[in-house]
């Protein structure tokens, strides 16, 4: 027995081997990773993405790279535009998260580099506290994606109330720089900076992150109170309509009560009532109408709204690939014949 576990143990090594040999590889690495943000005097920021981006792998050319997606704050994208020549289209994306999708022209594969780069201008971003305006914009990470740099630049159009400097890098005449180099998988920075209120004459104090948080959570209530409305009167016309095609036994019978009694009282029917009497279709009869009732319980969901700064981005179009990199078949081959012997 402890042979043929052995045996099946070793079948199923060699088939993982086979089908996931390419495991956990890196596909791609972000060379470059620059943002430029200029706060505007209504709280919204221009922003601008220059991304220098490196395809590693390719899957033997079967898939090249061909579109992006990059993670923004929410979805309060507006004025996406492409300011490079080789892409193609560059729109917001919703996938189980908010980001700028970006399809190039041509096919990237192993071995060569794009610079690609676009803007657009964010809403719901700032928070409001007391006099205070604040951001804490984290650029979007990737889970699967090594960034070699990452730079932001926050511009100074617009006069700052506090910054923290342990977070920035540098400070120029235009504009701090927040830098990082050899970010792993997942890897961020965080970009917190803090204004007084008078400096925007513009705000809409109602557009929020924090509003925008409550929004959503507004909407997944409504979208679930209407479902909820739905079901239920679907299931009420289906109930009304078995009650108007039944016979009257069945409705009137002693022994077989409708249970939507709530409504059963204005909806006559020829039968028999409980006391064993013919009641005609004129006049409504009362089944059940306080001695019993049927109750049913189901569960519920509620919707809401988690957010963070910043979505995940990467490579779109690829499935996740391969989840055994670290895995040395031969040398755990060796070693289950080894226990064999």
């Amino acid at each position: 027995m402890k042979k043929l576990l052995i045996f099946i143990l070793l079948i199923t090594v060699s088939l993982l081997s086979i089908s996931r040999v390419n495991a956990l590889i890196e596909y791609d690495l972000i060379n470059e990773y620059d943002i430029s943000v200029v706060p505007n005097d209504n709280a919204t920021l221009n922003m601008s993405y220059h991304i220098k981006w490196t395809v590693l792998e390719d899957d033997g050319g079967r898939e090249p790279l061909t579109w992006v997606k990059i993670g923004v704050p929410n979805s309060h994208v507006k004025k996406v535009k492409a300011l490079s020549s080789n892409i193609s289209s560059c729109s917001y994306y919703d996938d189980e998260g908010a980001f700028i999708r970006v399809d190039f022209k041509k096919s990237y594969y192993k071995g060569e580099t794009l610079d690609f780069s676009f803007e657009f201008i964010q809403e719901r971003i700032f928070t409001l506290n007391g006099d205070y305006v604040e951001f804490n914009f984290i650029p979007g990470w990737f889970n699967e994606i090594r960034i070699e740099s990452l730079t932001l630049k926050w511009y100074k159009n617009i006069n700052i109330n506090y910054i923290d400097p342990n977070k920035y890098s540098i400070e120029e005449d235009e504009y701090y720089l927040f830098h990082a180099t050899d970010l792993n998988y997942g890897e961020s920075i965080e970009c917190p900076i803090r204004y007084d209120k008078v400096n925007f004459p513009n705000i809409n104090e109602r557009k929020g992150y924090i509003s925008y948080e409550k929004e959503e959570s507004i909407k997944g209530a409504i979208i679930f109170a209407a479902v909820f409305t739905f079901v239920i009167a679907i299931f009420f016309l289906i109930q009304l309509y078995n009650r108007a095609h039944s016979d009257g036994y069945e409705c009137y019978s002693g022994y077989s009560g409708h249970w939507l009694w709530y409504y059963s009282w204005y909806r006559p029917r020829r039968g028999y009532n409980k006391e064993g009497s013919i009641r005609s279709t004129g006049s409504p009869v009362v089944v059940n109408s306080s001695s019993s009732s049927h109750s049913s319980s189901g569960g519920s969901s509620c919707a809401c709204a988690c957010a963070c700064a910043c979505a995940g981005g990467g490579r779109a179009g690829c499935s996740r690939k391969d989840f055994y990199k670290n895995i040395n078949t031969e040398e755990i081959i060796e070693v289950l014949k080894k226990d064999t012997t």
